[in-house]
């Protein structure tokens, strides 16, 4: 988008007016059909002049909210810090309805990275108290940040959309003052069409306890290994397809395993009663009572027979199942589809595609994607359930005391997220997320079942 001088002289007569006053509060204008709110942002000269620094503030992602998504400020409940490090953090924002929404920390990313849906709840993960030493939340934040130094087109638009909502934010607060200027500026967002594929998948299980009690224990303690995502991801991919398609039908109702991780490989896992109405039992979430939480184990514990999957451990001494890892080849997981009836064309993945990807959700069919090795194992796996896609408008108007439009810049441009479904230690991930948001280098996937 282009932005003509006379847009430039509004902002420097902006910021004059506002100099040496950064820690005024202003008021937030009218929400339509209400009355006036009496939220405040504080607008910081820095901040406006200063495009260039990655620096997102609290004050940003308000803003973000209130001007560019039109939250109603009351609704937003909260919005937490959450730090990576000393100069570096991702924001989290809680609505009113249960939605949240995560914010990245710089200015080239998507403003947002991930956003659950009403009533859904946000992964425990995000806390403000144990991000700042949570692994999880770091590698996260380090695969949507890696590509923050090019100065790409997608980032050009983020960090517009960005500055939009500054700007919008600075001019709604001088509007009630008496040295207004006499420029006025105006932002709009307007989805021009939309298309949405609801997730498909409706379990949310991860790799930690109560869903791996069938995979091998730990040489110390109580604990067991996380099962692994790639396990996470097939069990619950063949959740789905049981009930869409009827395969796999017959599995294993109960799972007594008593071998620890360095007995490999471990037999039968102790898999007993082959059945096929525990299905129908298990339940979605961890509200489940043990009974039908220990059906999901016997499917876990199943999956990873078949995969061959190893269990290992960084530290031998170790009673922290976080301290476990898991391997299975990418061929053995192609024969694990292939055992339970969904693939007959393939032995390996295919390079992820996202048009492919897109193919495959229109026709009902949940992507298994993963992250390949150089060791030609799976690395984290996960499901991509479902898909949106906005084409949007968005307008600038500047407009004199008598309303008259003195520039008008109109720019359109995509927004794309896929909904993810996955488990990564003891944390399901049931969300949107953007198309670079999760692993999103050595992307591969098994495509073509039926």
């Amino acid at each position: 988008m282009k932005t003509k001088s006379v847009f430039f002289i509004f902002l420097l007569g902006l910021c004059t007016v506002i100099l040496g006053s950064c820690s005024e509060l202003y008021d937030y204008p009218r929400a339509e059909d209400q009355e006036q709110l009496n939220f405040s942002i504080k607008a910081k000269t820095k901040a406006l002049l200063d495009i260039n620094s990655n620096v997102i503030s609290q004050y940003d992602v308000e803003a973000y909210l209130i001007y560019i998504l039109k939250v109603i400020p009351t609704d937003i409940t909260s919005i937490d810090q959450l730090r990576i490090d000393s100069s570096e953090s991702l924001y989290l924002a809680n609505l009113k309805d249960g939605r949240w929404f995560l914010f990245s920390g710089d200015y080239n990313n998507p403003p947002i990275i991930a956003e659950g849906d009403a009533n859904n709840p946000c992964p425990s993960v995000f806390s403000r108290n144990t991000a700042g030493n949570n692994e999880w939340v770091k590698s996260f934040y380090h695969q949507i940040t890696q590509n923050r130094n090019d100065i790409t087109e997608e980032s050009k638009t983020n960090r517009l959309l960005w500055l939009h909502a500054r700007k919008a934010a600075i001019s709604h607060s001088e509007k009630n003052r008496e040295d207004t200027l006499d420029l006025s500026y105006d932002y709009v967002l307007d989805t021009i069409s939309s298309i949405i594929y609801p997730a498909l998948t409706q379990t949310q299980w991860h790799e930690g306890s109560p869903w791996n009690s069938g995979i091998p224990k730990l040489r110390h303690g109580t604990s067991r290994c996380y099962a692994g995502s790639e396990i996470v991801a097939l069990s619950q991919l063949l959740y789905y397809t049981h009930f869409s398609i009827n395969k796999p039908n017959y599995i294993y109702g109960s799972v007594d395993c008593t071998y620890y991780y360095d007995e490999y490989p471990y037999s039968n896992y102790g898999l007993s009663n082959t059945t096929s109405v525990t299905w129908g039992n298990m339940p979605g979430t961890a509200n489940g009572d043990a009974t039908a939480i220990s059906y999901v184990a016997a499917l876990y514990a199943y999956v990873a027979k078949i995969s061959t999957t190893e269990y290992l451990v960084t530290n031998s001494s170790t009673s922290n199942p976080s301290d476990s890892y898991s391997e299975t080849p990418e061929l053995n997981m192609a024969l694990a589809f292939r055992h339970f009836g969904l693939m007959v064309d393939f032995d390996y993945g295919d390079s992820f595609n996202m048009s492919d990807a897109i193919t495959e959700i229109q026709n009902n069919r949940p992507v298994y994607c993963y992250e390949y090795s150089s060791s030609n194992m799976i690395n984290e796996a996960y499901l991509y359930d479902g898909y949106r896609s906005y084409y949007i408008k968005e307008t600038e108007t500047l407009t004199d005391s008598s309303g008259n439009i003195v520039e008008e810049n109109i720019n359109y441009y995509s927004v794309f997220n896929w909904h993810i479904n996955s488990g990564v230690g003891a944390v399901s991930h049931y969300y949107w997320i953007t198309n670079t948001g999760n692993n999103p280098n050595n992307r591969r996937m098994f495509v073509g079942w039926n």
